[in-house]
């Protein structure tokens, strides 16, 4: 596959273009090799011309960018782990841009996400007790209900978080925040031998 990098000056004209057919780095000294490359310098006169005599590989150092670094600008901070993330934050300083919001809270809700999984088998232990013979139908129905409103808290949360409506912090551990509480009320309640799912539909109205 081709590679290609444009070079411009500071008015944004296109001063030169390189073209290689296949290009390395090398994570010891940070050079970048192109090999069987073509360079036309656009801004030549009297006319643009194709560069002769360039040295296979033409090799270039002193250039700041990581292959990563070039990866991850065009991905999805959602499709990233905690190293690309704090890569990208480390070389991206500048927390006012949307793009950057976006990376700040999917970086805190990648350490919050293992303590929502504790906090879904604290809002399940409650729910799998039961002190009566009665069917279990009722309490599987509300597990499934308080999976779907977690998925969706997060959901909203993040996009809140993404769009700076709210902080990245509080955006990241809303889900969990809302969740514990509702955890600790329902093991409240079944310590005390109050049911739960009819307390759940009273509340609903049914």
């Amino acid at each position: 596959m081709d590679v290609q990098i444009s070079t411009r000056n500071a008015d944004g004209s296109l001063r030169d273009r390189l073209k290689s057919s296949r290009v390395s780095w090398d994570r010891e000294t940070g050079n970048w090799s192109f090999w069987d490359a073509t360079r036309l310098q656009v801004q030549a006169e009297p006319t643009p011309y194709y560069e002769e005599y360039i040295p296979n590989p033409l090799v270039f150092s002193g250039w700041t960018e990581t292959p990563s670094q070039l990866i991850q600008e065009g991905l999805d901070a959602r499709n990233l782990g905690i190293p690309g993330i704090q890569d990208w934050r480390l070389n991206n300083p500048d927390r006012e841009t949307f793009l950057a919001r976006a990376f700040e809270t999917q970086f805190h809700y990648r350490w919050s996400q293992p303590w929502l999984c504790l906090i879904t088998v604290l809002l399940s232990a409650p729910l799998g007790i039961s002190f009566s013979r009665r069917g279990r139908g009722g309490t599987v129905v509300l597990a499934i209900v308080l999976s779907l409103l977690m998925l969706f808290c997060s959901e909203v949360f993040l996009a809140f978080g993404d769009s700076g409506q709210i902080p990245a912090i509080p955006a990241a551990w809303a889900t969990n925040a809302i969740f514990f509480v509702f955890a600790h009320l329902l093991i409240h309640r079944r310590l005390k031998g109050r049911p739960i799912f009819q307390t759940f539909r009273r509340v609903c109205g049914e």
